[in-house]
């Protein structure tokens, strides 16, 4: 993902990636805040030795995503939404979080339009 931010990037905006279907990308544009509206980007300097870690946090990392896509749907779509069934290991992804969060953005954006 970084290296297609760095391809698509654009300037005072953030990158919205998607790769599937396919892989696009569009600029996202928020609006003026006060105080301004701003991002840190921290590096911790810290190694990571991917061998040793990759195997338990990886797989850490899967379970905590699948669960934020649960809490994040139980929170913003419509009660009893469900999340798409999907190939992710634990059946469910962030990625159904976002097409379904966005489907129901779309339907209600166009009834008060």
């Amino acid at each position: 993902m970084d290296q297609s931010a760095s391809v698509f990037s654009e300037r005072d905006a953030a990158l919205f990636v998607s790769f599937a279907p396919k892989l696009t990308a569009r600029p996202v544009f928020f609006p003026p805040t006060n105080p301004e509206l701003v991002f840190l980007i921290a590096q911790s300097f810290v190694t990571s030795n991917k061998y040793v870690t990759g195997p338990i946090h990886y797989n850490l990392r899967v379970v905590e995503v699948t669960l934020a896509a649960a809490y994040l749907n139980a929170v913003l779509n419509p009660p009893g939404t469900q999340l798409p069934a999907d190939a992710g290991p634990l059946g469910t992804s962030l990625h159904g979080f976002h097409e379904t969060y966005f489907h129901h953005q779309r339907a209600a954006n166009s009834e008060y339009s």
